[in-house]
């Protein structure tokens, strides 16, 4: 029972954490394909589909993060830096999405 406790209490605290402007992952397509956001703030990655996804994002020609995603998961990325980030699934390369990270 202590243990069914404490791995609700863990998944109760990643929920939590789970806030902010959404990229979802549904029916091979990124969700919304472009959104603004300022640096400082928390975009979630989801994916809703039923297969395997990353999330290989790339600021310039640089990686800035690169995620796989199971089905149902989802993380978050806080921003620091601005710029125009070029999201896409190496898995499924007709994904694409764009993230704008403005100065506050």
């Amino acid at each position: 029972m202590k243990i069914l406790i404490t791995a609700f209490a863990i998944v109760l605290a990643i929920a939590s954490d789970l806030t902010g402007p959404i990229l979802d992952q549904i029916k091979l397509t990124y969700v919304p394909e472009s959104q603004t956001v300022s640096v400082g703030e928390k975009v979630i990655f989801k994916n809703s589909d039923v297969v395997l996804h990353n999330v290989h994002a790339y600021l310039g020609k640089k990686t800035a993060f690169n995620w796989s995603i199971p089905p149902g998961a989802s993380m978050s990325k806080t921003f620091k830096e601005a710029g125009e980030y070029i999201i896409l699934c190496d898995l499924h390369p007709n994904m694409f999405a764009y993230i704008t990270v403005e100065e506050e």
